[in-house]
């Protein structure tokens, strides 16, 4: 394959390295609570949820508002969860002070 047609680079950012993505999951995770009839939370109180995956930020997010999930209840709401997420992801992330200037951007 013709070098060109691959990409330059591919960053991964598991951490919270370069980018603050915790703005659109709190939007994502509060659109997903209000959708089921509950009313959002405090941007800090969603932020610290995250960690360990949607899933498990799915169950926190419910746990916050007096809701245990069984598995079945987990599965629905995760899988509610991820359209919401996916639709955006990067309408309200940023990336973190000097990433651009380090990255040669």
């Amino acid at each position: 394959m013709n070098g060109a047609t691959w990409p330059r680079a591919i960053l991964f950012d598991l951490d919270g390295t370069l980018i603050d993505s915790a703005p659109d999951i709190h939007a994502a995770v509060d659109e997903l609570l209000v959708a089921n009839g509950f009313a959002p939370l405090p941007f800090g109180r969603v932020k610290a949820m995250i960690g360990h995956g949607t899933r498990k930020l799915v169950e926190r997010a419910f746990a916050a508002v007096g809701v245990t999930l069984d598995e079945a209840g987990l599965d629905a709401r995760y899988e509610q969860m991820m359209p919401i997420y996916n639709r955006h992801v990067i309408d309200l992330t940023r990336l973190l002070p000097g990433v651009e200037d380090t990255l040669g951007g």
